[in-house]
């Protein structure tokens, strides 16, 4: 790329993404119709009655009436989401492990990495997190009320999905080399390279 070659493994993984995520833990992805019909999880506190808007479709979503709620019940709901069905490449278990976006961006809403700074955390942070947030859902106060279905799908993503060891590193960061990243850079760089674009 650009005249440099670099060592870079990519991997689509199209519809496991923190928002479609959401939607099939909430089981809205395997329904007809979502008129007036309200969505549940254990993920969510029993209270929440909300709605939200993806993809053009408005949801009705909301806290269980009964049953468990909590991090145990939740994580259940996520596993579904991945277990066995995403390419664990023996590549990435050898290397360096960089997160970005929504991995950056729930690290900072519940203060284990700064903001500007960024950090270091094991995958066992992002599941000792999600625990304490999810089994106090009723007191937890946040600006996402999916906050704990997040937390959990990125643990379930990392450990059933990826395959991570708990102690495995993740660096969180904007930045890798003081060039900002993001899924849609690598996505530049590909259509750049495939127009022939080298500078």
């Amino acid at each position: 790329m650009f005249n440099r070659t670099y060592k870079l493994y990519t991997y689509s993984y199209l519809g496991f993404g923190l928002k479609a995520a959401r939607l099939a833990t909430l089981g809205a992805l395997e329904t007809e119709g979502t008129e007036g019909r309200t969505f549940r999880s254990a993920c969510l506190p029993r209270w929440l009655e909300a709605e939200w808007i993806f993809g053009g479709v408005k949801y009705q979503y909301g806290g269980i009436q009964e049953g468990e709620v909590g991090f145990e019940p939740c994580y259940a709901e996520v596993l579904r989401v991945v277990q066995g069905k995403l390419h664990q490449p023996d590549e990435i278990q050898r290397s360096s492990f960089y997160a970005f976006s929504y991995y950056y961006d729930r690290a900072v809403d519940t203060h284990m990495i700064d903001y500007e700074k960024g950090g270091i955390l094991k995958v066992e942070d992002f599941e000792r997190k999600a625990k304490e947030v999810c089994d106090n859902l009723e007191n937890f106060t946040s600006g996402s009320p999916f906050l704990c279905m997040d937390l959990s799908y990125i643990t379930a993503l990392l450990k059933d999905g990826f395959g991570f060891a708990d102690s495995t590193v993740l660096q969180l960061t904007k930045k890798v080399n003081n060039i900002e990243t993001g899924w849609a850079l690598g996505a530049t760089f590909h259509l750049l390279q495939s127009l022939g674009i080298s500078h």
